[in-house]
């Protein structure tokens, strides 16, 4: 079927309302499956599984069509579509049937051919593979290359996947499984050693023999095995897109030394391997590393890949002009940590090295001579500043400048401080033909930041796809229970957990009367929420005030009983290291220490920066239950926090930005663990009266408020 008939055919069937509001029923009913619901608490629910599965197959077929001409871009959103409605169906262990293991495999087989690496790593390692061949492809998208060519070892010393023991064999089917397994084994080794060596021939191997195989499948008329196969050869397929060796051979020379040192770097890694581009990575490159301009700003979605972009722009540099220094500004100690930890295990195996310079305004003899052993300087914009105008002499070594968090311009006495500095650096750069990166996850000016740093409104590179799905929704506390309403991207399809909590009655003790529920207001009502979606990872509760911190934590607190215990930190050494700065500076009982020890994490801006520094990094080492906080988290720094609530749209009494909601609500949603990130903005509903200060004649307009603070929320920020 040729690419102009899938069009039609995507199109009919995205228009069918019927059809849309049968998968938006079941994306609804698959948080209820995985936060454990009662069924007995579902909606009427009108779905029918039998009929969805059918629905994500169509899907797929269009997708494969699409790649199947050459068109993988077309195809990414029905594969992607498709794998969805299977997951939604098959992927909970409270709905499975008796070829769910199956449809769950062809799920993260699609996620994977439509790049969603993430997402097809997460939905296979929660699959039950009880098959050879699953066994085997699980392998693969998990990313266990040892444990995968350590099977096909085995099997290849095995009798039964000889040649002459397959053909001789009196059973004709399990000669034709055997054929199956075997060569599904061999194409998934060469996959791996591709890989790790670039070599084309391997891959080519792999995907003739899959080809055969495939019409092997056809002819025997196997479905189940044939899509299988027709998705891992279009696996085979995206390589020439996403692979290392092929989107960085668009950019560099592939015999070069450095770069294949760089790409073994990444697919050797001990944990992590890297062995594909993110689509926002390998399309920002031909913009981020364009020799004819002065630079690029790059704004794309937390958790998109920047820092690698900046990686990959760094290696650029050193290659180009290996006398050349690189100056990478990060607004916070923290994030510039974070960032020094990040580059130094990958360009340190290339031979660039990275500073260790951070915070403060003075400038050192230690830290000159950090600076003339290093190929790239990581420093807050007081560190460097205080650098340049201690030694003029660096300045003009910069070739490149990379600014992280480039939105963090504004009418603050610190920004306005930064962004005369980044003026400088643009003076110094222009003299001596440096260039700039800029990065930033929000940016509604970058034309205008493009047009100052690089002369030009074409340097731009922008992108909503990120490895994770948004849930944007609006938690509604009645006085009685929670409802969720999920914004989805078409917005006349809302999706909805109705009576998502139901506040219990507390049994009287005593000589009580008055009958008592739990949750019983709004603070209550958000914490419950976070302690219900725990099951997905950790939450972050932001809060308008700091004085809001701790009465949101006895919230939560709240939920774990009456007597809770204490939890279980993984990284004993950032626990402690924890335990002893709580200590210290607030001494042996503080609430800071309390809250931890039962897993609730809390910070803001009064927080001592010998507490602030070891929180920090047991938020990035550990999984928390939750972590509550003001806007102090929302820059930078990966939390690996799975849900964000938003208690408040208000900061310190004013409605919160545009800017600073997104900064918050972007800390949701990790690569490779969360298969998307929920977001929700809470409203109490249950008090009419006390949305108007408790001016009892507007008491009737309380809906009529809600319904426009609704409105104002959907349109500035969901």
């Amino acid at each position: 079927m040729n690419i102009e008939q899938n069009i039609e055919r995507l199109k009919r069937i995205e228009e069918d309302g019927y059809v849309q509001n049968q998968i938006a029923q079941a994306d609804a009913r698959y948080i209820l499956f995985n936060t454990s619901e009662s069924p007995d608490n579902f909606p009427d629910y009108t779905i029918r599984d039998e009929n969805l599965t059918i629905l994500a197959l169509y899907y797929l077929e269009i997708g494969c069509s699409f790649a199947e001409n050459e068109d993988l871009e077309r195809a990414r959103e029905p594969l992607e579509k498709g794998a969805s409605i299977l997951e939604y169906v098959h992927a909970s262990e409270s709905n499975k049937k008796e070829f769910s293991n199956y449809y769950s495999l062809i799920s993260a087989l699609s996620y994977y051919v439509s790049f969603q690496y993430s997402k097809s790593f997460i939905l296979i390692g929660r699959t039950q593979c009880d098959t050879t061949i699953s066994k085997l492809v699980a392998l693969f998208l998990q990313r266990n290359f040892d444990g995968l060519l350590r099977e096909v070892e085995t099997m290849a010393v095995n009798p039964i996947y000889t040649d002459e023991r397959v053909s001789a064999n009196e059973n004709e089917n399990d000669g034709a499984d055997r054929i199956y397994e075997i060569t599904i084994a061999k194409s998934l080794n060469n996959f791996v050693r591709y890989f790790r060596s670039g070599n084309e021939d391997i891959l080519t191997n792999a995907k003739s023999n899959l080809t055969l195989l495939k019409e092997i499948a056809e002819l025997r008329s196997e479905p189940s095995v044939w899509w299988v196969i027709r998705l891992l050869l279009l696996i085979s397929e995206g390589f020439s897109e996403a692979s290392l060796w092929n989107s960085l051979g668009k950019h560099f020379d592939t015999e070069s030394d450095a770069l294949r040192k760089y790409i073994r770097s990444l697919v050797y890694q001990p944990s992590n391997s890297i062995h594909e581009l993110f689509i926002t990575q390998r399309k920002s490159l031909s913009k981020v590393l364009n020799p004819e301009s002065n630079g690029c700003v790059v704004t794309i979605p937390t958790s998109s890949g920047k820092t690698r972009i900046a990686e990959i722009a760094i290696l650029d540099s050193f290659l180009r002009y290996p006398d050349k220094k690189i100056l990478y500004i990060a607004p916070f100690r923290s994030l510039a940590f974070e960032i020094e930890n990040s580059l130094e295990k990958i360009l340190s195996n290339i031979g660039i090295s990275s500073s260790h310079l951070y915070g403060g305004s003075l400038f050192s003899r230690l830290d000159q001579k950090v600076i003339e052993d290093s190929n790239v300087i990581i420093a807050t914009p007081e560190k460097a500043k205080a650098m340049l105008r201690g030694n003029s002499e660096i300045a003009n070594q910069i070739g490149l400048i990379i600014i992280d968090e480039g939105h963090l311009l504004g009418a603050d006495k610190r920004l306005i401080v930064n962004e005369i500095f980044y003026e400088e650096l643009r003076f110094f750069a222009e003299k001596n033909g440096g260039r700039f990166l800029l990065l930033s996850a929000v940016l509604p000016n970058s034309e205008d930041l493009a047009q100052w740093l690089t002369k030009s409104k074409e340097t731009i590179y922008k992108d909503t796809w990120r490895p994770s799905d948004e849930r944007l929704g609006i938690l509604q506390w009645t006085g009685r229970q929670v409802n969720l309403n999920w914004m989805n991207d078409d917005s006349e399809r809302p999706t909805f957990n109705r009576r998502f909590i139901v506040a219990d009655e507390i049994p009287l003790i005593g000589r009580q009367r008055t009958i008592r529920f739990f949750p019983n207001d709004k603070n209550e009502a958000v914490a419950k929420t976070a302690h219900k979606l725990r099951n997905f990872g950790p939450s972050l509760i932001f809060v308008g005030l700091k004085a809001s911190v701790f009465p949101m934590a006895s919230a939560y607190l709240r939920c774990l009983g009456d007597d809770p215990v204490d939890f279980h930190w993984r990284n004993l050494l950032d626990w402690q290291a924890y335990v002893l700065a709580c200590i210290e500076t607030y001494g042996e009982e503080n609430p800071w220490l309390q809250y931890a020890r039962k897993g609730i994490l809390c910070h803001h801006g009064n927080l001592h920066v010998d507490v602030r520094l070891p929180l920090e990094r047991l938020m990035r080492a550990d999984k928390p239950l939750v972590v509550i906080s003001t806007s102090t988290l929302g820059q930078g720094v990966n939390l690996g926090i799975s849900s964000v609530i938003f208690a408040s749209i208000y900061q310190a009494g004013t409605e919160i930005t545009n800017r600073d909601f997104w900064n918050i609500a972007g800390r949701a949603g990790r690569a490779f663990i969360d298969h998307e990130a929920k977001i929700l903005v809470s409203f109490d509903i249950s008090d009419k009266s006390s949305l108007f200060n408790g001016i009892k004649k507007f008491k009737n307009r309380s809906a009529q408020w809600f319904r426009e603070r609704r409105r104002f929320i959907l349109r500035n920020h969901l």
